[in-house]
């Protein structure tokens, strides 16, 4: 899989081949964050259409990047097994233009195109015409629902299972727990967190026991203040009691609203990794946030595993020391963010001798702004 970005948000160009778990580090408004949104940009594009990609990301002002020449579109591409995905936006003060620019590749050949701004597109030979009947979609997505091009699924099923998580609704989880409406996959947010639990933990043998797997990594990762979790229903909301270790059968348990922040954390990023369908793309955002440097560990160990058995791409952002130290072992992994640098993110073996790197710990670098620094005008600040 490779995306390639031009102009978006805080950076200038993305150009990135990541697999298995990575770590993304650097400084505060270096573009981090943006990587992610990107991904996320592709998905909801498919799923709903760039427009709607766009309003969620905030609307079309501020979403290109300030250094692109005004004639210049923000240039979208995403390939994935030979099949490459193209769309440009052109921004237009608050919004972007009607009909993006969009063309299908396969192995080189086109097989899907519109020209920016015009409402009439091809798909192989067929000339098609989007009228006002037709619903806000893009031509890709038009495409596979008409079932046209079987070649083209590698590059959909990525689509399908991009999943970026950047914010948990905590609190909206201790005060009301989850709706309980069956799901089986968890929200951007976590808010259905106890829901999903509750779908998994009823059909083991059709989830693959995820709700166990999370319930085991949590233990290990929590080992002092949590040993099981008891889910129950409650005016159609489900919520939950933690059992700490020790306490024997009888025990009344924690209600949620008692729970640690770090333990539901680590719930909702077991869960996130645990629901991705095999290939899947996750996005964690500050994946660190409320975590003792243990349960780090831990559930980076658990994120590996899974990613490995289920060839996951997990996209990690941090600024931990802790959680750098533990891609010592394998630095291609690790990659950096600097501002004023393109394209981006670069892998710490590109910036510094592998030699070198093994001599030290990653987070120490890191906190010593040997690398991942600020630039001398912000650290001068």
């Amino acid at each position: 899989m490779r995306i390639v970005v031009r102009n978006f948000l805080g950076l200038a160009q993305i150009d990135w081949q990541p697999s298995g778990v990575c770590l993304v580090a650097g400084p505060n408004g270096s573009g981090k964050t943006t990587l992610l949104e990107a991904f996320d940009f592709f998905g909801r594009s498919f799923q709903k259409s760039a427009h709607e990609a766009v309003r969620l990301l905030g609307g079309g002002r501020g979403l290109k990047h300030r250094s692109a020449p005004a004639e210049e579109p923000i240039s979208f591409v995403l390939e994935v097994d030979g099949v490459t995905w193209e769309l440009d936006l052109s921004v237009t003060g608050a919004g972007v233009g009607e009909f993006p620019a969009e063309r299908v590749t396969v192995d080189g050949k086109t097989l899907v195109r519109r020209v920016a701004g015009s409402n009439e597109w091809t798909l192989v030979d067929e000339r098609r015409v989007d009228g006002p009947e037709d619903a806000p979609r893009t031509c890709l997505r038009a495409a596979w629902e008409a079932r046209r091009l079987e070649d083209i699924e590698p590059l959909v099923r990525a689509l399908q299972n991009i999943r970026v998580y950047d914010a948990w609704w905590i609190n909206q989880l201790r005060q009301s727990g989850s709706s309980d409406i069956g799901d089986s996959y968890l929200h951007r947010t976590g808010r259905n967190l106890f829901s999903v639990l509750k779908t998994w933990r009823a059909a083991p043998r059709r989830y693959n026991s995820q709700f166990e797997w999370v319930r085991e990594k949590a233990r290990l990762a929590f080992y002092d203040i949590f040993d099981d979790i008891e889910l129950s229903d409650s005016e159609g909301f489900v919520t939950a009691r933690f059992f700490q270790p020790g306490e024997g059968a009888g025990g009344e348990g924690l209600p949620i609203v008692r729970a640690a922040d770090g333990l539901l954390v680590g719930l909702l990023h077991l869960t996130a990794v645990a629901g991705a369908r095999p290939g899947s793309i996750v996005g964690l955002d500050e994946m660190e946030n409320q975590l003792h440097p243990h349960a780090i560990r831990v559930l980076l160990d658990a994120m590996r595993e899974m990613a490995e058995e289920r060839e996951l791409t997990v996209v990690l952002t941090s600024h931990s020391p802790v959680l750098m130290n533990e891609f010592r072992g394998e630095p291609e992994q690790f990659y950096v963010t600097e501002v004023g640098r393109v394209p981006a993110p670069v892998r710490l073996v590109e910036l510094h001798d592998p030699r070198w790197l093994s001599q030290f710990s990653l987070g120490d670098l890191y906190e010593q702004l040997r690398i991942g620094a600020p630039s001398a005008g912000e650290r001068a600040a």
